[in-house]
């Protein structure tokens, strides 16, 4: 995927599945946490409440009279955390909020913690000259949806140089093109998203990030000789899981 600049003051996850967020942490391009960094969608509907969102300031996100649980809830970390779903934004938290819907102090507090990653991010590019915002979905969508949401980006955030670039997987064909008059690009994948593979180093599809430089990133240099220790790790890992699904019976597939 090729973007206008390469170089930025903030990378902006806008959510769709958490491969943003894990890839941009991988390369020192991510310096802190954003409401939308483990924000999932299912369907089109985020996708069209997001102009919404971004002109509100997200002042109705994750309201807890619009939360639903949407299926049970799965151990991360050694933590149970709740699967719920925004009514009002279509947007599914996965990993936000540990209590369940039951405990209404317990979900305030969590939910106060994203009001402060809502603001941070506010803050942050209010201050910046250049920013990309990055939108990964497990499905293709037309992308004239995404002229709604960089004219709400561009009126939201005014004296900021926008970029929009989106991932769409499990795409009809692979394919690329510019839109947005030159200020976004479609990168469409045919494979499908999996969480498992692609919040890892080793996707490959997500190599167009290695060129990308951000205001005060951390050491390239160290960061990617701590990827390459990452990425021979899961190639063994991976070796490992092919060996014993070959030798054994009833065996957890183990591969990326």
């Amino acid at each position: 995927m090729r973007t206008i600049r390469y170089d930025y003051d903030l990378i902006v996850s806008l959510g769709g599945n958490c491969g943003v967020a894990a890839q941009t942490s991988h390369r020192g391009l991510r310096h802190c946490s954003l409401p939308l960094d483990w924000a999932i969608m299912a369907n089109e509907k985020p996708l069209k409440q997001l102009p919404e969102l971004l002109a509100a300031g997200f002042a109705d996100f994750c309201r807890y009279e619009n939360m639903y649980e949407y299926c049970p809830a799965v151990k991360e970390r050694g933590v149970a955390m709740c699967q719920l779903e925004d009514r009002y934004s279509g947007y599914r938290m996965m990993h936000s909020f540990p209590a369940p819907l039951a405990d209404r102090e317990k979900y305030e507090k969590s939910r106060s913690v994203l009001k402060r990653r809502i603001e941070r991010l506010y803050r942050l590019v209010a201050k910046a000259k250049n920013v990309l915002f990055v939108l990964s979905t497990g499905f293709e969508f037309d992308a004239g949806l995404l002229d709604d949401i960089y004219a709400a980006l561009v009126k939201t955030f005014p004296g900021v140089e926008v970029e929009l670039a989106n991932m769409q997987f499990s795409a009809r064909q692979s394919e690329e093109f510019n839109v947005l008059g030159g200020h976004g690009r479609v990168m469409r994948i045919e494979r499908a998203f999996n969480n498992i593979y692609d919040v890892q180093f080793t996707a490959p599809e997500w190599e167009w990030m290695d060129a990308l430089q951000i205001t005060g990133a951390v050491d390239r240099y160290a960061m990617r000789k701590r990827n390459w220790k990452l990425k021979y790790a899961y190639k063994l890992w991976s070796s490992l899981g092919k060996y014993l699904e070959r030798n054994t019976t009833g065996c957890a597939n183990m591969r990326f």
